[in-house]
């Protein structure tokens, strides 16, 4: 596929319409701003899996597993072997009262950290495409980390009347689904994600096909496309 470049300005005009206030509003342009509509393939993710990274095994404050004495290799012997099929929201549960904070990379291979609050879960708000490192505050046990059904946009999606349509297969859900915008202020390890979310309504399974049509807002500028920069500890 031969792709091109359209232009490198920050906004576009459409037509030859006058209307004199339009005209001044806009800077002497004829006509109407161009919205930039993208169509998105999400594939076909499968369904959570709470113990797709860890299995259940005790961590220490010093970063040692009670299986495998890595992260590493705690996360090597697992399911998933630290790599979701599609960047999504990472889920754990362990006892103990502690702060967990889980290490990876996004879709675009950016180190990306997110920490819980001082708590025995975490339900992920980031979309990690991978997972290479757990750690915490405290000596804990009976951890299980993996991933759930929040997936990640690959655009930054200043907020939800940005979203066009959503559907499973043939069928429209965005009103079902959930739809969380991009976090605009600096990432922190407690923070959103950077381009935002999306909690589809239809339960994935690995066959159901899903397709995102969005308006890209902020074709000028990286914070713009991508949402600002990932927190990487």
């Amino acid at each position: 596929m031969v792709k091109h470049l359209i232009s490198r300005a920050g906004e576009l005009f459409s037509g030859n319409g006058r209307y004199a206030p339009l005209t001044l509003q806009n800077a002497g342009r004829t006509g109407a701003p161009m919205e930039v509509i993208t169509l998105i393939n999400m594939g076909t993710p499968v369904v959570g899996d709470p113990n797709g990274y860890v299995e259940s095994q005790d961590l220490t404050l010093g970063g040692v597993f009670s299986v495998n004495t890595t992260a590493a290799a705690a996360i090597a012997a697992a399911a998933l072997a630290g790599v979701a099929d599609y960047p999504r929201n990472v889920v754990a549960a362990w006892t103990t009262t502690a702060t967990v904070t889980v290490t990876g990379t996004d879709a675009y291979g950016e180190t990306i950290v997110e920490s819980s609050a001082a708590a025995t879960s975490l339900t992920g708000k980031k979309a990690f495409k991978t997972v290479t490192d757990v750690s915490s505050d405290t000596n804990i046990t009976g951890l299980t980390v993996g991933h759930g059904d929040v997936l990640g946009i690959p655009y930054a999606l200043a907020g939800e009347y940005g979203v066009i349509s959503f559907y499973a297969d043939a069928v429209e859900e965005k009103l079902a689904s959930v739809f969380v915008p991009q976090v605009t202020t600096a990432a922190t390890a407690t923070t959103g994600d950077v381009r935002g979310t999306v909690n589809p309504d239809t339960t994935l399974d690995g066959t159901v096909q899903l397709y995102l049509r969005m308006s890209v807002a902020g074709t000028d500028s990286r914070e713009g496309l991508a949402g600002v920069t990932q927190y990487g500890g």
